[in-house]
């Protein structure tokens, strides 16, 4: 006995025709308001979700294109290049400017909207349509998944490429030419992410339960797969990058870490996928989707070292479709797309912008370098400026650091480079490196220049610069290493002074360019915002 054939079409031919017409009509108003609403909360979290720290990494790095350099080789990145070249003709039209992101976000909509499409053609080619539709709805107002999908990120483009190559291998016929485009589009799947390894192994788990394998179609899908990544990889070693290159997509990725819990469960969940997958699929294309989707699921959740959010996007709407069928009746779902759109609009708290922090970061930057100048952050989050610091401050790197296998050199770095703007979150720094900045450098608004409350007459200085001194209402009115202070000078690294000693009033040791423009470690003063149509070159 098997559940998925007796999902019912629904369509209730015992009742009085006009009642099913007002049934019908009802449905259909039901269909159109949610994807009404998943498209109005997907534009305003454009504008109010929250920025993710992976967000200006990726950014950052297409500005990489966008600036003659070389990933990998002149810039750190351990992400598959081929997202961050599609994206980098837009950024040419943009510009560096603050608000350059939320483009970025305007043009993930596209993005997410193939999702849907693909979704839906997935679903209609394994399920009734009515059964179909509403799978689609519910993956599109799904929290995690729409949320996730607002953020701009190479997943967004990973998933679309997975969704077109499982659509292909569950439409009907299969040809030769079919499997290897499928084949093809998950290869530009690996061309964006190399966590299509785990895709490529559920699309190989889900093939052996198949009662036909024609070799062919397999020598044709790998041999299409293979054709992105490989290309890339000519490329690269073309340049003279291939090093850099094979470090930072694979050796680097790689952690050693193993959840000792989850590979207990691991054999239990693939149990129960085989059995019901036995239940549930009476075709092949039923068979080959849930077990494919599932396996991806469960192989992600046990065996994965650094499960994050995005890692579930390719996930989500193929689950949908698998499970949804399952429980199916109207009322079901609309309580659960009612159920959704208060989730998202909650979770993700789009009655505020909580956009602002992040782009204010990138705004400040703006304000207080120049092109060419040096900065330092985590991952990126100030985008259009060269960092001092070779490796981007991610888990797996500070594994490394803590291990030996990648030098701590972020405070020569940061001297060598005479970098004068940090970013705001000192948290995900080493220790010694934390240290240093917590010691010599001050917040100005988002961002930390060098500086420091003066609350001593005498205080070191460790990195070189031209200093004023500012007060949090008065002017000072002293002397600075025995000379009376008449404005900003350079002060080399070492002991300095003031006298007299401030009594009543505080005042504060800041880098000069960022006293200049009107930025205090009391509160950000007369500094104007960033035009956001002015392009810098």
């Amino acid at each position: 006995m098997t559940v998925a054939p007796s999902v019912p079409d629904q369509t209730v031919t015992d009742l009085a025709p006009t009642r099913v017409w007002l049934n019908v009509r009802w449905e259909t108003l039901a269909i159109a308001a949610s994807m009404t609403a998943a498209a109005i909360l997907r534009i305003i979290a454009v504008f109010h979700y929250r920025i993710d720290s992976d967000e200006p990494q990726h950014l950052h790095m297409v500005w990489t294109w966008v600036s003659g350099l070389l990933p990998y080789r002149d810039v750190f990145d351990n992400h598959m290049p081929l997202f961050h070249i599609l994206f980098a003709p837009l950024l040419r039209v943009v510009g560096e400017r603050a608000d350059a992101l939320i483009a970025m976000r305007l043009a993930m909509l596209p993005l997410y909207a193939a999702m849907i499409a693909i979704t839906f053609r997935i679903a209609t080619r394994c399920y009734p349509r009515r059964v179909a539709i509403w799978s689609t709805v519910i993956a599109a107002l799904f929290p995690l998944f729409l949320l996730c999908s607002v953020e701009f990120r190479t997943d967004n483009l990973w998933t679309v490429f997975w969704l077109g190559s499982v659509a292909i291998l569950v439409s009907a016929p299969l040809t030769t030419s079919r499997v290897a485009m499928s084949g093809f589009l998950l290869g530009l799947a690996a061309a964006v992410s190399a966590k299509t390894t785990l895709l490529l192994l559920s699309i190989a788990v889900g093939t052996v339960f198949l009662p036909r394998r024609r070799m062919r179609y397999i020598a044709a899908f790998l041999a299409a797969f293979a054709i992105p990544p490989a290309a890339i990889a000519v490329y690269f070693a073309a340049r003279g990058a291939w090093d850099p290159f094979a470090y930072g997509v694979i050796t680097h990725n790689v952690v050693h870490r193993t959840h000792v819990a989850r590979l207990f469960l691991f054999p239990v969940l693939l149990i129960l996928i085989a059995m019901l997958a036995r239940r549930v699929a009476d075709t092949p294309q039923r068979f080959f989707l849930f077990v494919t989707t599932h396996f991806y699921g469960a192989a992600l959740y046990c065996l994965w070292p650094l499960v994050e959010h995005e890692h579930w996007l390719p996930y989500f709407p193929l689950a949908a479709i698998t499970l949804v069928p399952l429980f199916f009746t109207y009322r079901r779902v609309v309580v659960i797309a009612l159920a959704e759109i208060v989730l998202v609009t909650a979770t993700g708290r789009l009655h505020r912008d909580e956009t602002r922090d992040g782009l204010l970061v990138i705004e400040q930057t703006l304000q207080l370098t120049s092109p060419g100048e040096f900065v330092m952050d985590l991952k990126g989050e100030t985008v259009f400026r060269p960092r001092a610091f070779y490796y981007v401050l991610e888990p797996m790197t500070k594994r490394r650091i803590h291990a030996g296998k990648i030098a701590d050199t972020i405070v020569s770095d940061i001297l060598r480079t005479r970098t004068m703007l940090i970013g705001p979150d000192l948290y995900g720094y080493p220790r010694a490196a934390r240290r240093f900045l917590q010691k010599n450098f001050v917040f100005i608004g988002a961002v930390r220049v060098p500086g420091r409350i003066l609350r001593e007459m005498s205080f070191q200085v460790d990195v070189p610069a031209e200093y004023a001194i500012v007060g949090r209402s008065d002017a000072f009115d002293g002397a600075l290493d025995g000379r009376p202070y008449d404005g900003a000078r350079h002060l080399a690294a070492g002991i300095h002074t003031i006298s007299p000693m401030p009594s009543g009033e505080s005042y504060a040791l800041l880098w000069a360019r960022a006293a200049e423009r009107g930025f205090t470690p009391f509160g950000l003063v007369r500094a104007p915002r960033c035009n956001p149509r002015r392009r810098r070159s």
